[in-house]
């Protein structure tokens, strides 16, 4: 039989327990914040970044994005919506393989790359989306992709094999922090900084409806549109 002291020890054993881990959870929230590219989300940043989009996107021998966007449009006699490489970042961190929209259709990808890596030809491949309902008259074309790092850390979370409840308390933390990084990394690099759009968003919306991709893109094609006009005037 347990003792009396016992019995009287286990509930301020749990209460420290719980707020142990309540502390753990705020040092770890507050450690992935900090500044020092040692953290999950600023490592996948990192990789993302010097592993992909500083290869990919450069102008090196008329390959870079921009010219391969004016290609694109010259060819097909078609218009980019935004003249970068969209990327998107949902809270969910999951963006399926084929993007679905009501108003978007999957059409021919840009030019593929292959870049040395290491000793091996990687391609590097941009898929492109053709909106098929006309704004202002016109059909716009995005060359856009869900941020894989964070699909792998999606995956990574919910699997038996390397999920960890730290990385399910905090994947709010590591979301925005991976976009923070990532953000800093592109407009920090000159050869990159005008030629990625990044978009963070929530997945669903206030009555817990997916967010329409489609939707997201024209209202962020427009508000830069409008920014680029008030500039201008």
């Amino acid at each position: 039989m347990p003792t009396t002291l016992f019995l009287f020890q286990m509930p301020l054993y749990w209460i420290w327990s719980f707020t142990d881990m309540d502390q753990s959870t705020l040092s770890y929230s507050h450690w992935i914040r900090d500044s020092h590219g040692l953290d999950y989300a600023a490592g996948m940043a990192s990789n993302y970044f010097h592993g992909y989009l500083k290869l990919s996107l450069p102008e090196r021998k008329d390959d870079g994005l921009k010219h391969r966007l004016a290609m694109y449009e010259d060819k097909n006699n078609v218009t980019f919506g935004i003249k970068r490489l969209v990327i998107l970042i949902p809270d969910e961190m999951f963006v399926n393989g084929v993007l679905e929209s009501h108003l978007l259709d999957k059409a021919e990808p840009l030019e593929t790359q292959f870049i040395n890596r290491a000793g091996v030809y990687r391609p590097f491949k941009h898929d492109v989306y053709r909106m098929n309902k006309k704004v202002n008259g016109r059909t716009y074309y995005f060359a856009v992709e869900g941020a894989t790092p964070m699909i792998s850390f999606f995956d990574a979370t919910y699997s038996n094999l390397s999920g960890t409840w730290q990385m399910q308390e905090l994947k709010r933390e590591i979301w925005i922090k991976f976009y923070k990084h990532l953000k800093e990394l592109i407009t920090t690099w000159p050869e990159t900084r005008d030629l990625v759009e990044l978009i963070i968003y929530n997945s669903h919306d206030s009555k817990g409806n997916l967010v329409d991709v489609g939707e997201l893109l024209v209202a962020h094609m427009q508000n830069k549109t409008k920014t680029i006009d008030e500039i201008s005037n």
